[in-house]
């Protein structure tokens, strides 16, 4: 019976034990949480913690104006933003509402500094049927001035009514689609060979008429030729006009012609002709399977 009383008077003594130390450690911990949301609070309301500087890094050789990046985060020297009042994750949605920016953090620095690294959409065509309009290698439509210096940039023309797609959305439509299906496969063989692309026309791609049905790839080609130890750089547009369907079939008959019209137009220049001399246009017609249609070459 003694023993019994004295292992329950344990039990109980161990019960208020752990009672008492509950009731500490929750003080304890509250009052740590109180000190802490007090402290915070003192800092939130402290100017000596007013974001003062952005310091942003990337990827990118060409960075946005930091005032750009400021008055996208609604950033004032007029109405300073205390660095703990700031919102990371909003500040993050805001940079990228832009349609410049793929994709972004931002970083907290005491007393008064964001860090913010981001990545931007570089343009790789412009849409000629509006102006200071780019897209960039996803299709996400952009606008090129004044962020970006001046670049010799193919250019893309699908039709005014043939774009579905604002700032910073993709742009969708067939003629969209093909056209950039296109650059994506025509640029590294344009440049491994030489080749400067500069438009692709996919307006007509799907036109009701079978007639008028058709892409237009207008390039820039180039050949050299020696003249008494002086060489001569002949240029001369050329406008492919291919079939939409077999526009690949279209594509290899012309590097298999381009050979061809090489050596024709080495025989248009002649001794003592300037450094660089330029052609008419060539058209060269590949809609009908297996037959080419060419103009005449003269000099200009």
């Amino acid at each position: 019976m003694g023993q019994w009383l004295k292992q329950k008077l344990s039990l109980r003594r161990a019960l208020v034990w752990i009672a008492l130390s509950t009731i500490c450690t929750t003080g304890i911990g509250s009052t740590a949480f109180l000190y802490y949301s007090h402290h915070k609070e003192q800092r939130a309301l402290d100017d000596h913690y007013y974001i003062v500087a952005v310091v942003q890094t990337g990827p990118d050789k060409e960075a946005l104006p930091t005032s750009y990046l400021a008055e996208l985060l609604d950033l004032s020297v007029d109405r300073p933003t205390n660095l703990y009042r700031f919102d990371v994750k909003k500040g993050v949605k805001k940079l990228l509402g832009s349609p410049l920016i793929k994709n972004a953090t931002i970083q907290k620095v005491i007393p008064g500094t964001l860090y913010i690294d981001y990545a931007l959409r570089t343009p790789v065509a412009f849409l000629g049927d509006y102006s200071n309009t780019a897209v960039d290698s996803e299709g996400y439509i952009i606008p090129f001035k004044p962020f970006f210096t001046p670049k010799r940039l193919p250019t893309l023309y699908v039709g005014a009514n043939h774009v579905e797609g604002n700032w910073n959305e993709h742009a969708s439509g067939p003629e969209v689609d093909l056209a950039l299906k296109l650059l994506h496969e025509l640029s590294v063989e344009c440049l491994e060979k030489g080749i400067t692309l500069l438009s692709i026309d996919t307006s007509n791609a799907f036109s009701a008429s079978y007639g008028q049905r058709e892409i237009v790839v207008t390039l820039e080609d180039q050949v050299q030729k020696e003249n008494l130890g002086q060489m001569t750089l002949c240029l001369w547009p050329t406008l492919l006009r291919l079939d939409t369907q077999h526009y690949q079939d279209g594509w290899k008959d012309y590097l298999l012609l381009r050979k061809q019209l090489q050596k024709s137009i080495k025989h248009l220049v002649h001794d003592g002709e300037n450094p660089v001399v330029t052609l008419s246009t060539v058209v060269v017609n590949l809609r009908i399977s297996d037959i080419a249609f060419i103009n005449k070459v003269t000099k200009k």
